[in-house]
């Protein structure tokens, strides 16, 4: 018998670009940080996208934040992947509302960020095609709730 794959947790926005990327790849860093990389799969995704796109500046964002999403080409969510996901993290009360309408059966595994952070529900904002610096302040955002909300991502996707 194959042992049980570790947990999902997806990252999902818009355009799968710029926000959820960057939330992933800030929270393998922190798995990695304190030694539980393996234990869980940490996947992106986009509600509205075309697959194999990639955000030239997203990419410039996350080396100056010292993290690499080079390969990363966006994708469009689908059933079977919420299906497989423990945990589903939006960025935007829309798209929480939007997968709930569409896909039933993972309601109740779908957060905002911002609230699994312990902030009062708010959408954070997608920088497509502003400045450089919109988007390192987007990245800093993020890193900020990926940090707040990093105990209670492990709970939730512990738990399911």
């Amino acid at each position: 018998m194959m042992p049980e794959p570790p947990p999902l947790i997806l990252y999902v926005c818009t355009g799968n670009q710029i926000r959820s990327p960057l939330a992933a790849a800030i929270f393998l860093r922190r798995l990695n940080e304190v030694g539980l990389q393996g234990s869980y799969r940490v996947e992106s995704a986009g509600t509205w996208t075309l697959p194999g796109r990639s955000d030239p500046v997203a990419r410039e964002t996350a080396l100056r934040m010292g993290l690499n999403i080079e390969n990363h080409r966006s994708r469009l969510i689908d059933k079977e992947i919420l299906l497989d996901a423990r945990l589903i993290i939006v960025m935007e009360t829309g798209q929480k509302e939007g997968l709930d309408v569409e896909y039933p059966q993972v309601h109740g595994k779908i957060h905002l960020l911002s609230q699994l952070a312990g902030d009062p529900p708010y959408n954070i904002p997608d920088p497509v095609g502003q400045a450089l610096e919109t988007y390192l302040q987007t990245g800093e955002e993020l890193l900020g709730l990926v940090n707040q909300a990093f105990d209670a991502i492990l709970r939730f996707a512990r738990e399911g």
